[in-house]
C-alpha cells in the first residue's frame, strides 16, 4: 500500500529536516536558515511525486536553490565562513598553538573560491558521496570529483602559506572555465 501524502512528507521532515537546517546554517544566519528549512519542505510537499527514495541530496539541491534566489533577490552574498567563525571550539580555551592552528585554517578557508568551500563542506561537513554532492551541485559526479581534487589542492596550498593567485570571485552556481 502506498504512503500517504502527509506520512511521506512526515517521514521525510522526521528524517531530513534537521541535516537540511545543519546544511543552509553552514551558509546563513540561524534564523535564515529555519525558513530555508521550511521553504524546502514546502516545496516538498508541493513535488512529493517528483522526491527520489533517496531524498536527502535532493532536498539540499533544493535547499541550495532556495538560498541562491535569496541571495540574488536580496542582493545578498553569505559566506560559509560565517559558520566557521560560530562553531564551536572542541577545548574550552585552545593553546598558542591550537589557536595558531586555527588561525591558519581560517585563513586557508578564507582563501578559497566560494565554490570550492562549498564542494568541500558539501563532502566533509554533510558527509556526502561526491555522486550526492554532484546532484546537489547540478553537475556530474565526474565533474564534481575535478571541483572537489583542485579544491583540495588549493587548500592544501593555502594551508602552506603559498595560496595560488586569485582572480574576481565566480558567483554561487556558476562554474569555473575548468570544470
Amino acid at each position: 500500500m502506498k504512503p500517504r501524502s502527509e506520512d511521506r512528507l512526515r517521514e521525510l521532515w522526521l528524517a531530513h529536516a534537521a541535516d537540511v537546517h545543519r546544511f543552509a546554517q553552514r551558509a546563513l544566519p540561524h534564523h535564515d536558515a529555519e525558513e530555508v528549512v521550511s521553504e524546502t519542505f514546502v516545496v516538498a510537499w508541493r513535488r512529493l511525486a517528483d522526491v527520489p527514495e533517496d531524498a536527502r541530496p535532493w532536498l539540499f539541491a533544493t535547499a541550495r536553490n532556495i538560498m541562491m534566489t535569496r541571495a540574488r533577490s536580496t542582493g545578498r552574498r553569505y559566506a560559509l565562513i560565517a559558520r566557521i567563525e560560530r562553531e564551536p571550539t572542541t577545548t574550552p580555551e585552545p593553546t598558542d598553538e591550537q589557536a595558531l592552528a586555527r588561525h591558519d585554517l581560517a585563513r586557508a578557508w578564507l582563501s578559497l573560491y566560494e565554490q570550492d568551500r562549498e564542494c568541500l563542506a558539501l563532502i566533509v561537513w554533510e558527509g556526502l558521496s561526491n555522486r550526492d554532492a554532484a546532484r546537489v551541485v547540478g553537475c556530474s559526479p565526474t565533474a564534481f570529483a575535478v571541483r572537489v581534487m583542485r579544491a583540495r589542492r588549493r587548500f592544501e596550498k593555502a594551508l602552506e602559506d603559498k595560496p595560488e593567485p586569485r582572480p574576481l570571485p565566480i558567483p554561487l552556481g556558476a562554474t569555473h572555465e575548468q570544470d
